[in-house]
């Protein structure tokens, strides 16, 4: 490992070490001064474009030069998690995992309470472009809403607020961006409210009475003019207004679903990113309690109105507040935009992207309709996933065919030794003829000379293709497996056609088939051969 830069300040000294990357792999680091303070980065080389690449590990030493404690955090606990402190506080050392990660991952170096600066760098992919990631996300959220993002990561995307309603995860990001202009914009509306006029029911002087009401009718004539008082319905300025019970109830909705999170995210497995998660939670709806129950808000009537009023549009204040509470019911659209977001572990998006397009793939060589959402989704607290087993199972039929593909299917222990899970089973049935074939998604990758003198093209790590192995032979109940292959981000290259990797899947049953955003050539022809 080489220091890739240094950060200098009169109370300070960071110091980041770890692998170069690769030369086409490089974007700006920005470091935003959040105190006033100077200072000095100096990077290896001289070199202003250093970046950080998923899957690796760096070594970071910070150095307080006064007597205050020093910290380096992150709010994903998991990142900072292989830290250390040392000499009373004062040091602070060990590693940073950013995962298989893609995006921009942010710092904020603390002396103290006080925090100098932050540090901004950009997570590159390894085994595919950037080009290709967004094209996976992309193809994911357009699937399902929610499946490539996430409540909390390492890092984040910004993007555009798109049409349809939010998953959990975006709904809480573009909460916690709003939160602070919607308490901004709620409490100047306690101080200056737009009253409207009302009516009540009152006791007045009967010659004070201007516009007598049905019930001041009625008691006129049962007991005449002779009492000192009659109900009526004088106007008075009142605070109850349409538009404010329209606020009111917007914001009891968001509180009854912060809540719901809440109670979900108590009753999962705990770990230290769910508590982050759940604390967050919990500063949201203190958050937006106050807003409810220290304002007028906490008086006004429980009807509001359907269609919100006009002067949640007109009114500049209550338009801001509007606005705010509107943005939580626009989705997402993975393009460049304003609104960060936590997105899924690329492992984990590769996985997710890849169990729809094998749909796809299949549906297009038997010449069938995909479904518009394959296998349904599942969300768990503030998680969304791709439903699991087979009574979610995607069917296609064509040129004569019944093909069945079921999502992690589990095949219990017994009969066999261990329990098996693959990612993806794919059930053939034509005439009286039935071949199954387990298709696994692998994001690791050996590009080792020596993994490719062995096999003859760069392909999935070896512990992965001993899974298929064991998957082809160990699931035993129902027809055998025939096939068990690896779908992982490589290159459908001449090469690769001739390794042992891609013709072991004919003679041995087992071997690997390249899959990436834009390149499902490999696959197609996988797939043909199969279904011919």
């Amino acid at each position: 490992m080489e220091t890739l830069f240094t950060v200098d300040s009169a109370r300070v000294r960071l110091t980041w070490s770890g692998p170069r990357p690769a030369p086409p792999a490089v974007a700006p680091m920005a470091v935003t001064v959040l105190a006033a303070e100077d200072l000095r980065v100096t990077t290896a080389g001289g070199s202003h474009a250093i970046a950080l690449e998923e899957e690796t590990t760096y070594l970071v030493l910070v150095e307080g030069r006064d007597d205050q404690a020093v910290v380096l955090e992150h709010r994903d606990p998991v990142v900072t998690s292989g830290l250390a402190s040392a000499n009373e506080g004062r040091v602070l050392h060990g590693r940073i995992r950013v995962g298989s990660q893609a995006g921009r991952i942010r710092f904020d170096v603390r002396s103290g309470s006080t925090t100098l600066f932050r540090l901004e760098m950009d997570v590159l992919p390894t085994k595919l472009n950037g080009a290709e990631v967004s094209a996976m996300r992309s193809e994911v959220e357009a699937a399902a809403a929610g499946l490539a993002v996430a409540a909390l990561r390492p890092t984040t995307v910004a993007v555009e607020r798109g049409g349809e309603v939010p998953s959990v995860p975006v709904w809480l990001a573009a909460l916690g961006q709003s939160v602070e202009r919607l308490a901004e914009a709620v409490r100047e509306i306690d101080r200056r409210p737009v009253l409207d006029a009302a009516r009540s029911v009152s006791g007045q002087r009967p010659g004070r009475i201007r516009r007598p009401s049905a019930e001041t009718w009625r008691a006129a004539r049962r007991r005449g003019l002779a009492g000192p008082t009659l109900p009526a319905r004088p106007a008075h300025l009142s605070s109850d207004t349409p538009a404010h019970r329209w606020l009111a109830a917007r914001l009891g909705v968001v509180a009854h679903r912060l809540r719901v999170l809440l109670r979900h995210e108590g009753a999962r497995r705990s770990s230290a990113r769910r508590e982050r998660v759940a604390r967050d939670l919990r500063a949201l709806l203190a958050e937006v309690d106050s807003l409810r129950k220290g304002t007028l808000m906490e008086t006004v009537g429980a009807r509001a109105p359907s269609v919100p009023p006009l002067v949640l549009r007109r009114h500049p204040v209550y338009a801001a507040a509007y606005d705010a509470l509107r943005q939580l019911d626009r989705g997402i659209d993975l393009r460049s935009g304003s609104l960060d977001v936590a997105t899924q572990d690329l492992a984990v998006l590769f996985e997710t992207w890849v169990a729809l397009a094998v749909v796809r793939v299949f549906a297009d060589v038997l010449g069938a309709e995909p479904p518009a959402r394959p296998f349904g989704v599942d969300a768990v607290g503030t998680d969304v996933r791709l439903r699991r087993g087979r009574s979610h199972g995607v069917r296609l039929q064509g040129r004569g065919m019944d093909v069945e593909i079921v999502n992690n299917p589990r095949f219990p222990a017994p009969p066999a030794l261990l329990t098996q899970r693959p990612d993806l089973l794919v059930t053939i049935r034509h005439g009286g003829t039935t071949r199954r074939v387990v298709l696994d998604a692998k994001y690791r990758r050996d590009d080792s000379a020596a993994y490719r003198r062995r096999h003859g093209a760069a392909g999935p790590p070896e512990d992965a293709l001993g899974t298929l192995h064991r998957y082809r032979d160990a699931i035993v109940e129902g027809p055998p497996v025939e096939i068990a292959a690896a779908l992982f981000p490589g290159t459908a290259d001449d090469a690769f056609f001739r390794s042992r990797l891609w013709t072991s899947l004919g003679s041995l049953g087992v071997g690997a088939i390249p899959f990436r955003p834009g390149d499902l050539g490999a696959l197609t022809r996988f797939v043909a051969d199969l279904t011919e």
